[in-house]
């Protein structure tokens, strides 16, 4: 897939709004949110979480750094069992950062985040 197709693909993504396999999430602020909703979809059949997106779908963005991702990342494996592999990407959308967080659906269900089932 090309750059081009992705954004045109996240765009879709936006125009759709949210549903039981896409959630917006306007910062990183409430990590525990993220992660619950990580757990939920690997639970559920996967889906997508885009932060620095509102529940409109108005993309406001996000300041990311590589030390925000590497925490992501860490939590993730420190708070969610079984373990669980995301995709996580950023995208520039209207000159704005986006992360892009794609949750597959998990082969070892359930699964936990901090010992409670989502």
């Amino acid at each position: 897939m090309t750059i081009q197709s992705e954004n045109v693909h996240i765009y879709e993504i936006i125009k759709h709004g949210e549903s039981d396999t896409v959630e917006f999430k306007l910062s990183f602020s409430d990590m525990s949110d993220i992660l619950k909703t990580i757990c939920a979809f690997a639970n559920h059949k996967g889906g997508i979480i885009l932060v620095g997106v509102d529940d409109s779908g108005y993309v406001s963005g996000v300041d990311i750094d590589s030390q925000t991702l590497n925490r992501l990342e860490n939590t993730i494996r420190e708070t969610i069992e079984p373990r669980i592999y995301v995709d996580i990407s950023i995208k520039a959308i209207n000159n704005k950062n986006i992360v892009i967080i794609r949750v597959p659906e998990g082969i070892n269900k359930p699964y936990f985040y901090r010992g409670i089932c989502y």
